[in-house]
């Protein structure tokens, strides 16, 4: 599917970047990558904002399966369903991962109804319906901006407090495409060079690439534009996007827009 879309033959879908991503996940029998996405998640705090560096119970003896949009009758159709289970095959956490590109996540709250209607909040219902009491449930919102959508996040939040039992600041995630990216040219530094590994990841990269959603790494020497007089000038800008840490005064490009499976 891959290489159809490289080669132009139909346009850069959802669902083939999420199906992308369940592949990688799934080719590489290796905890540590997905343990490396799933800590460069930020957790959202009561105001939205965005907590890094989060601590998940991942050891080495950790195992996982990965499902494809299951269906969850009124609740929806998440994306892509983690299970993680420990040693003994006891679920230790659920994680849902809805994929965004060019859409915004659907359902709007209000106060008057109480029906739950957000999406995200909706998929942190569903966890909670599936696991046991010690389990985790996490949903993770991936997105085509490099920036956290913050008034989405801070609405998901507001109706999971308001809605249902569980804590969004140790449910509610998010992450980018971006991060993504950064993920998987870190691993790609330990494969073996040549390996059928290495051309696998780098054909995922690729299609973020085609999609608008690679990494960027900062201006080379002879790439980086120039103003007239030579000078690059002081405007909000990324030199290197790693993970959300707020604006800096620094150049940046034009940003383009952005089954069950066993490991």
């Amino acid at each position: 599917m891959e290489s159809i879309i490289l080669r132009r033959k139909i346009s850069i879908q959802e669902d083939f970047l999420t199906a992308a991503l369940a592949d990688i996940l799934t080719d590489f029998d290796d905890i540590s990558l997905l343990r490396n996405i799933l800590k460069s998640c930020g957790s959202i705090g009561s105001g939205g904002q965005i907590n890094l560096h989060r601590q998940l119970p991942i050891a080495d003896g950790v195992s996982y399966e990965i499902e494809l949009w299951p269906y969850w009758g009124n609740i929806g159709e998440p994306d892509m369903v983690i299970w993680l289970k420990n040693g003994n095959n006891k679920e230790i956490a659920g994680v849902v991962v809805e994929v965004k590109y060019e859409a915004s996540k659907s359902g709007e709250d209000t106060e008057e109804e109480p029906k739950l209607r957000d999406q995200l909040g909706r998929y942190a219902q569903g966890l909670d319906n599936l696991l046991s009491t010690e389990a985790d449930r996490i949903v993770i919102y991936l997105t085509a901006t490099s920036f956290p959508p913050l008034e989405e996040l801070a609405r998901s939040w507001k109706a999971i407090s308001q809605k249902t039992t569980l804590d969004p600041s140790r449910v509610l995630g998010w992450i980018s495409w971006r991060d993504i990216d950064r993920i998987f040219s870190d691993f790609r530094r330990q494969l073996i060079p040549d390996s059928i590994h290495i051309r696998r990841i780098d054909r995922v990269r690729e299609l973020l690439a085609r999609a608008g959603l690679q990494l960027f790494e900062g201006w080379n020497s002879e790439g980086a534009p120039k103003s007239p007089n030579h000078q690059i000038p002081k405007t909000l800008q990324w030199l290197e996007y790693r993970s959300w840490t707020g604006w800096k005064t620094v150049l940046a490009p034009p940003r383009p827009r952005g089954l069950i499976i066993e490991n």
